[in-house]
């Protein structure tokens, strides 16, 4: 069978002419790349990759100076070490041979658009599960110690000492301060982490005092995603980062909160990160999107298999690991959703 290999920008059916345009469909929303450390290795070292940073060394609670003539104490420093194993991905699209020759539709070059879009949001939905996947975890409230009783939305406190926890570990912050600008309405911003939550939660964030949305933030640059800002935590958000379907507290309908199945709360995590919380690896690459080793690639012929060419096949493959590698520089907040805003 023949095979024609392009990026993940696919050219489609060349002979084509003056074909019916499709409609316009949404890009896939890829932000989390904005808070990782993304590392490219090269083909054939591996598949497991190291990652090691070294422990921040302690210091005395009183430094004392050094006597003449006497060394200090040497120290061994500990090394703080994460692993992981690159796994590889594939998806498929088959559109029929007469499809392919008759439809007036250009179907290959949608079909391969389409495939890009899912691998995209494939990669951007690998990254969130890592990212979500931290041990440091906190609650609606302060009196809730597990996934199963969340039973209410996001609030300031919350926020506050989830921030707490990050500074607390000297944890750095994405931006700087932002001093504010001349135009009417704007508002200065403090240093800032990122949080990364699902959309739904737009409604609740807004209604967190002191919440600005990002219309109203100061000059400077932007996020990708941003929605808004809070103190010192930018909000990003994407309606694929999903939320524990029916993980929380048992469903009360008065309560007007999210359920899946109206059995229990859904909970949403929002992942507050610092720099050097996440790394993601690639193999070595270019393709039009940055997707490293990642190609789209048209199956066009006959074989065995399919001796009168009755199928074309689109396919795209990838090799991709995305982990946490800072477990200090990550808070989870978990979190119920108003179904219905009032």
């Amino acid at each position: 069978m023949a095979t024609r290999t392009y990026d993940f920008a696919v050219s489609g059916n060349a002979q084509h002419h003056a074909m019916k345009e499709f409609l316009w469909t949404p890009e896939a929303h890829t932000y989390l790349e904005q808070a990782m450390q993304n590392h490219t290795i090269s083909k054939n070292s591996g598949a497991s990759c190291l990652f090691r940073r070294i422990v921040p060394m302690p210091i005395a609670s009183t430094p004392s100076g050094v006597a003449e003539g006497v060394s200090p104490n040497s120290q061994a420093w500990t090394p703080d070490d994460y692993t992981g194993t690159l796994t590889r991905y594939a998806e498929i699209y088959e559109m029929s041979r007469q499809a392919y020759d008759l439809s007036p539709w250009n179907e290959a070059a949608e079909g391969g658009k389409q495939l890009r879009i899912k691998v995209d949001r494939t990669r951007e939905r690998i990254r969130y599960n890592a990212a979500k996947a931290g041990t440091s975890a906190l609650y609606n409230t302060a009196a809730i110690t597990q996934r199963t009783d969340v039973n209410g939305v996001i609030t300031l406190g919350r926020i506050q000492r989830a921030v707490a926890e990050l500074r607390a570990n000297r944890a750095e912050p994405f931006t700087a301060i932002d001093g504010g600008s001349t135009k009417v309405g704007t508002t200065p911003v403090e240093a800032c982490y990122l949080a990364f939550c699902s959309s739904d939660l737009e409604p609740d964030l807004r209604n967190i005092p002191g919440f600005v949305v990002t219309a109203n933030v100061s000059g400077g640059a932007k996020f990708k995603g941003e929605f808004g800002v809070v103190q010192n935590v930018r909000f990003i958000t994407n309606a694929d980062y999903a939320p524990f379907a029916d993980g929380g507290a048992t469903y009360v309908a008065a309560a007007n909160l999210r359920s899946t199945a109206s059995s229990r709360y859904d909970v949403y995590p929002i992942i507050i990160l610092a720099k050097g919380a996440l790394s993601a690896v690639k193999l070595t690459g270019a393709s039009s999107t940055g997707m490293g080793n990642g190609k789209v690639s048209v199956l066009d012929g006959r074989d065995k298999a399919d001796p009168t060419g009755e199928r074309v096949l689109l396919t795209a493959d990838w090799y991709d690991l995305a982990l946490i590698t800072g477990s200090a520089y990550q808070r989870r907040i978990e979190v119920a959703c108003t179904a219905n805003p009032t």
